[in-house]
């Protein structure tokens, strides 16, 4: 990734540290999400007043504003080809972007609570989201609908993540728990407990 080769960079040129660094000044507050494109090449970031920004990372122009987002306290990402993102909100609710468009092509609702994380399959043609319900949700995202409801939390689900192979997933939550998960048959596999706070 874009980290090795600088860091790579850094020994090859016998530097003791190395730093690459730029900021990316537009949001009017703070940021609740940012996530880098496969390519390296741009930035997605979402700021707490709700507005979707994408950027290039190396100019670090501004290249899309999405003000009318209303994803305030929510999560945003790519999906894998780059074109478009899903962004979440409090309102229990996803949202699918058209990052060429700058439109907005689908909602995705099901969530009772607000949605932590979300996590698109390989494929790009899913996703699993987090909710603050206790719940995941994998979705279609050519039509919308919600596959399959995973439930086992006891409390929020705050992150997740999908293997490369799109056919588990790992949730953590409330509980101090990570549960894998069977995607195809809903299963939980796992449940891998050792978390305090």
């Amino acid at each position: 990734g874009l980290a090795d080769r600088v860091a790579l960079k850094g020994v090859k040129k016998r530097l003791v540290s190395f730093w690459v660094h730029r900021s990316l000044r537009g949001h009017a507050g703070s940021l609740t999400a940012a996530d880098i494109s496969r390519d390296e090449r741009r930035v997605l970031s979402l700021g707490a007043e709700g507005t979707l920004r994408l950027w290039e990372m190396e100019t670090g122009r501004c290249v899309l504003t999405l003000e009318g987002a209303e994803r305030k306290g929510g999560v945003a990402a790519f999906l894998q080809d780059g074109r478009h993102a899903l962004s979440t909100g409090e309102d229990g609710s996803l949202r699918l972007c058209d990052l060429a468009s700058g439109k907005f092509l689908r909602a995705y609702a099901g969530h009772a609570d607000k949605v932590n994380a979300v996590a698109a399959m390989p494929s790009g043609r899913q996703a699993v989201s987090a909710g603050e319900d206790g719940t995941l949700r994998l979705w279609d995202l050519a039509d919308g609908r919600c596959l399959r409801v995973f439930k086992g939390h006891k409390g929020g689900v705050k992150a997740v993540a999908v293997s490369p192979d799109g056919r588990c997933a790992a949730s953590g939550g409330d509980d101090n728990e990570v549960r894998l998960w069977d995607l195809e048959d809903g299963r939980c596999l796992r449940s891998m407990k050792g978390h305090e706070y």
